[in-house]
C-alpha cells in the first residue's frame, strides 16, 4: 500500500497541483484566473436568475424536488461532457502507463490512483455547477416561507462529492467498450479520434434534444403549467438516486431517501469500477507486453518531392492525425459549432420576450457560440509546442522558416474555415433571418476568427512548451494559452451584447442588420491589424530564435 499512496500523491501533485517556474509565473496565473471569473460574470448572472425563477415556477407547481433533482442531473450530465476526454486521456492515452506498466505497482492500484484524480478534477465541476445553484434554491425556498431544515445545508457538499460519482460510473462504462474498440484503433489515431468525437455529440444531442423538443408551448409562446409538471417530474425523476438524494435535501423521508440514495451509488461505482479495473488491467499488461512504440522515424522522416509548401502541409496533417488528443480536439471544433446552434434554435424558441426582431436576437446568439469555438483553435494555441521532442528534425528540415510558420498558421486557418462553412450550412437551416445575414455569416466570422490564429500561433512561437509526456500538459498551468481564447471570448461577448440590443429595438429588419455587421467589420479590421497584420515576419524570427 506504500507504493500506491506514493503513486496517489505523486498523480495528485502531477496532474491537479499548479506549478510555477517563477513569482511572476504564479502571480500572472492568479491575474488570468480573476480574469477568466469576470469574463464569465454575465453567464453565471444569467444562470442564477434563471434558477431562480424556475424555483419560483416549481415552488408554485409543487415539484421542487424535482427541480432540485435536474439541477443535480444537469452537473451530472456537465461532468460527464467535461470528463470524459480527460478520464480517457489519464487512464488510456497517458505516456506515464508506458512506465507504469513496467514497474512493480499492481494494475488496480494504479487505476485506483488515477481514478482518484479523475475524482477530484470532477469535483471541480460539480462544485461550480451544484454550490451556487443549491444556494439560490435555498433563498428562492426561504423567500417563499419554505423552512428549510439544517440537513439541506449538510447535505449541500455530500452532493457535491458524491453526484459526480454517478457521472464516473457512466463515463467508466462508456469508456469500457469505447476503449474495447479504439484498442483496435490505436494504430489508427484518427480514426479514434473522430469515434470518440462522434460518440461525445450523440450523447449531447441524445440528451439534450429529447428536453428541448418535449418542451410544449402555446400559442403565445408560454409555457403549459400542466405540462410542465409532468416534464419537471419526469427529468427529475430521471435519476432516481438524484432524485432520492433532492427529497432528503427537502426534508421527504430525509433518512431513507439519504440511505437509498448512498447505497446506490456506492454500489453502483463499486461495480462500475471493478468492470474497469479489470479492463485497465488487460489494457496495461498488453501494453507491457509491446513495447507500445509506434512506426520508428523511418515513416516519420519519409517525404514526397513536393513543392516545399505542400510537403510541410502533408507533413503537418499527418503529424495532427497521429496523436488522438489533438485530432480529437480539432474533430470537436468542427462539429460542436452545428451542434450548438441547433441547441440554440431549440433555446431561444418562444423566449423572446421584449424582443422585437428574433431572427437578430438568434443571430447574435449564433455568432457568439461559432466566434467563442472557432476562435479557440487548438491548432494555433499549441503549433509549435505540439512539435515536442520532434522539434529538432523540423529544424533540420531543407524548408526555410517561413515556409514552416506559414503552413503551420494555414493549417489553422484552414480549421476555422471548415468549421465555420459547415457552421454557415446548419445557419442557413436553422436561421429565420434575410438571405443577406446568412451570407455574410460565414464571411464576418472568418474575419473575426483568423486573426486569433496567428495571434495564438505568435504566442506559443514566441515560448514555446517542448517538454512534454503528453499533450495535456502543454496548456497544463500555462494561462498564456487561454490569452486567444479570452480575446475571442471578448469579442464574442461585445458582438453578443450589440445584436441582443438591436434585437429589442424598434426598427427596421434591414437597420439593426446595416448596424450589426458594420460593427462585426469594424472589429474585424481592428483584430487584423492588432493580432495578424504582419505577424508571419515575427513568427519567423522567434521560429529561428528557438533551440532544440
Amino acid at each position: 500500500m506504500e507504493k500506491f499512496w506514493k503513486l496517489t500523491k505523486f498523480n495528485m501533485s502531477y496532474y491537479l497541483k499548479p506549478r510555477f517556474e517563477s513569482t511572476k509565473d504564479k502571480r500572472k496565473f492568479i491575474m488570468m484566473i480573476v480574469i477568466l471569473g469576470l469574463c464569465f460574470l454575465m453567464p453565471i448572472a444569467m444562470m442564477v436568475a434563471s434558477i431562480y425563477m424556475a424555483t419560483s415556477m416549481a415552488i408554485q407547481m409543487g415539484v421542487v424536488a424535482d427541480f432540485i433533482s435536474i439541477i443535480l442531473f444537469s452537473a451530472q450530465v456537465a461532468v460527464i461532457f467535461m470528463g470524459t476526454a480527460g478520464y480517457l486521456q489519464i487512464m488510456f492515452f497517458s505516456q506515464d502507463n508506458k512506465i507504469l506498466a513496467s514497474m512493480p505497482i499492481r494494475y488496480s492500484h494504479i487505476y485506483i490512483s488515477k481514478l482518484i484524480v479523475s475524482i477530484f478534477s470532477n469535483m471541480l465541476v460539480s462544485a461550480v455547477i451544484n454550490i451556487p445553484s443549491l444556494i439560490v434554491i435555498a433563498v428562492a425556498l426561504n423567500k417563499a416561507g419554505m423552512t428549510l431544515g439544517a440537513g439541506y445545508y449538510l447535505l449541500v457538499p455530500i452532493a457535491v462529492i458524491f453526484t459526480p460519482l454517478m457521472a464516473l460510473i457512466v463515463i467508466s462504462i462508456l469508456a469500457f467498450p469505447l476503449m474495447k474498440i479504439l484498442t483496435y484503433l490505436r494504430k489508427h489515431p484518427t480514426l479514434a479520434a473522430l469515434v470518440a468525437t462522434l460518440l461525445t455529440v450523440g450523447l449531447l444531442l441524445l440528451i439534450y434534444i429529447p428536453m428541448m423538443t418535449s418542451m410544449p408551448k402555446d400559442e403565445d409562446g408560454s409555457l403549459v403549467t400542466d405540462n410542465m409538471v409532468q416534464l419537471f417530474s419526469k427529468i427529475g425523476k430521471f435519476s432516481y438516486p438524484t432524485h432520492c438524494l433532492a427529497k432528503a435535501m427537502i426534508g421527504e423521508n430525509a433518512v431513507a431517501n439519504f440511505f437509498i440514495f448512498f447505497g446506490i451509488t456506492l454500489a453502483c461505482f463499486g461495480v462500475g469500477v471493478g468492470l474497469s479495473t479489470l479492463f485497465f488491467r488487460s489494457t496495461m499488461a498488453s501494453m507491457n507486453e509491446g513495447t507500445g512504440m509506434t512506426k520508428t522515424a523511418k515513416n516519420q522522416a519519409e517525404t514526397k518531392q513536393n513543392k516545399p509548401l505542400v510537403a510541410m502541409m502533408n507533413r503537418e496533417i499527418k503529424c495532427v492525425m497521429r496523436d488522438t488528443k489533438i485530432a480529437m480536439q480539432t474533430f470537436m471544433m468542427i462539429f460542436m459549432v452545428p451542434v450548438l446552434l441547433v441547441l440554440a434554435k431549440f433555446m431561444t424558441k418562444g423566449n423572446n420576450e421584449g424582443v422585437t426582431n428574433p431572427a437578430m436576437f438568434q443571430l447574435a446568439m449564433s455568432f457568439f457560440y461559432c466566434d467563442m469555438i472557432c476562435g479557440m483553435n487548438y491548432l494555433a494555441i499549441i503549433g509549435i509546442s505540439r512539435e515536442g521532442d520532434k522539434f529538432g528534425l523540423l529544424k533540420t528540415l531543407p524548408i526555410d522558416s517561413r515556409t514552416i510558420m506559414k503552413s503551420k498558421l494555414l493549417l489553422a486557418d484552414l480549421c476555422s474555415i471548415l468549421a465555420i462553412c459547415v457552421s454557415a450550412i446548419v445557419f442557413c437551416f436553422v436561421s429565420s433571418g434575410a438571405w443577406y445575414d446568412k451570407i455574410l455569416f460565414p464571411i464576418a466570422l472568418i474575419g473575426t476568427c483568423t486573426p486569433l490564429n496567428a495571434f495564438a500561433l505568435l504566442r506559443d512561437t514566441k515560448k514555446p512548451n517542448l517538454k512534454w509526456m503528453n499533450v495535456k500538459e502543454i496548456t497544463k498551468n500555462n494561462m498564456g494559452t487561454f490569452i486567444p481564447t479570452m480575446l475571442g471570448m471578448a469579442e464574442g461577448m461585445v458582438i453578443v451584447i450589440l445584436g441582443v440590443a438591436l434585437s429589442m429595438l424598434k426598427i427596421a429588419v434591414w437597420q439593426s442588420s446595416l448596424i450589426f455587421w458594420a460593427a462585426v467589420g469594424v472589429i474585424s479590421l481592428i483584430y487584423y491589424f492588432i493580432f495578424r497584420y504582419k505577424k508571419l515576419d515575427k513568427m519567423v524570427e522567434y521560429f529561428d530564435n528557438i533551440q532544440p
